[in-house]
């Protein structure tokens, strides 16, 4: 967490919370991950956490 940032779809991409609804749209996931409300309004947060990088499985 960190401080309030102005937001766009582009920077919540990069969010672990954002789920992708459809092609165009993105949703904030953060009161499924956490069981808590974010508590900052929309266009503005301060719960971006960087998603990690996924694996590739390697077939043997």
């Amino acid at each position: 967490m960190g401080e309030m940032t102005k937001t766009s779809t582009k920077y919540c991409r990069k969010c672990k919370y954002s789920w992708k609804h459809s092609d165009t749209d993105i949703i904030c996931g953060y009161i499924v991950a956490t069981q808590m409300r974010r508590g900052c309004p929309v266009g503005m947060c301060d719960k971006f956490e960087k998603k990690g990088r996924k694996r590739k499985v390697q077939l043997k």
